[in-house]
């Protein structure tokens, strides 16, 4: 079973067909791609993890986001990088924001009819980088092992917003 989700509209065929590829001939239970953009990335299982997470899950988190609770109980595991592809910084191809949405909007338009490929997207914007000035704000969300990575991650916002006086607080309790 390949998971795909509305909020990211991408989905490279040329990449996927690597992906699952690698997914059959080492006969995984799990697997996802973690280096492309993000929006871009593929999940994979079979379907036995489906029902075993069914059946086992028992967090509310584990039953809305379906895949966590494969990641951590599944034997065979694989977090696939593609050899041939460094995505471009701060390319964001995910549905979270309005801004997002305008993004691919506009993305769609200016390809026209050429096929909406990671490699036709990353022409496109090397050649007008103002297009990541669209979303650049935007921010992923993530949950943080431990309040000292979550305060880490902070910091540059607050610099950047001179949020002086919070940050010395929380640079005190380093």
């Amino acid at each position: 079973m390949i998971r795909f989700t509305a909020d990211n509209p991408i989905i490279d065929v040329n990449f996927l067909q690597e992906f699952l590829s690698n997914f059959k001939t080492k006969d995984l239970d799990y697997s996802y791609s973690n280096n492309l953009p993000l929006g871009c990335n593929f999940e994979i299982m079979k379907s036995e993890q489906l029902v075993l997470a069914q059946e086992f899950a028992n967090t509310v988190f584990d039953k809305e986001h379906v895949t966590p609770y494969i990641k951590r109980t599944a034997s065979k595991i694989e977090y696939y990088k593609f050899k041939n592809y460094q995505p471009l910084e701060n390319l964001r191809l995910t549905i979270d924001y309005p801004t997002d949405y305008a993004f691919i909007q506009l993305l769609f338009v200016m390809l026209k009819n050429k096929d909406k490929t990671l490699e036709n997207i990353d022409y496109l914007v090397s050649k007008t980088a103002w297009l990541l000035d669209i979303n650049k704000n935007n921010f992923q969300k993530k949950e943080y092992n431990n309040l000292e990575e979550e305060i880490t991650a902070l910091l540059p916002f607050l610099q950047e917003r001179e949020f002086n006086r919070i940050e010395k607080i929380l640079n005190k309790n380093d």
